[in-house]
């Protein structure tokens, strides 16, 4: 959602705080943009499965030792509601692709389509060529077309909408939904 490139895994001592122990072992993921919240859930189920087996390997043989968290670097992030996918189109278009892969598998960003709830799978940042005078163009405007996408306008620009769900409806193309 934030648009970061890289995440990762952290195996830690437990203490009486909220995720305040110490740090035994960490390992970086780069975040390709692709990748979704649930593509990333499981790259990191697999890379936490591999620390975690690093971590008990290192403890056994004496080549892990805890080092202190450094606590002003650390952030919370809370738990998502439904309500927390609905997609603001006052946004640079980046951080509307970005929002809507960190919203897949769950909660999925939506839209409404006139007063119907539209779900938003896929998207992806149009090129200046293919956005007519976007000065003019007011923020979730439907503006045009190609055969792969719906143009929205966003703030600074506009996505392509490449896949997305009607209310009580099924997951299809741009185009096939406007069709």
């Amino acid at each position: 959602i934030d648009g970061n490139t890289v995440t990762g895994i952290t195996t830690m001592l437990m203490d009486a705080g909220w995720d305040t122990g110490d740090i035994l072992l960490q390992a970086e993921l780069p975040i390709s943009s692709d990748d979704t919240a649930g593509t990333l859930h499981d790259k990191l189920a697999e890379l936490g499965a591999k620390v975690l087996l690093d971590t008990l390997k290192g403890l056994e043989a004496g080549t892990v030792r805890p080092k202190p968290q450094d606590h002003s670097a650390a952030t919370y992030v809370r738990m998502l509601k439904k309500e927390d996918a609905e997609l603001d189109w006052d946004q640079p278009p980046k951080r509307v692709v970005d929002f809507v892969r960190g919203m897949q598998p769950w909660p999925v960003a939506y839209t409404f389509f006139g007063d119907r709830l539209v779900k938003i799978w896929k998207c992806k940042v149009l090129d200046n060529q293919q956005i007519p005078d976007e000065e003019s163009l007011v923020p979730g405007t439907v503006f045009g077309s190609d055969d792969q996408c719906i143009f929205v306008a966003v703030r600074g620009g506009a996505v392509g909408i490449l896949e997305l769900q009607p209310e009580n409806g099924r997951r299809m193309t741009g185009r096939d939904f406007l069709n």
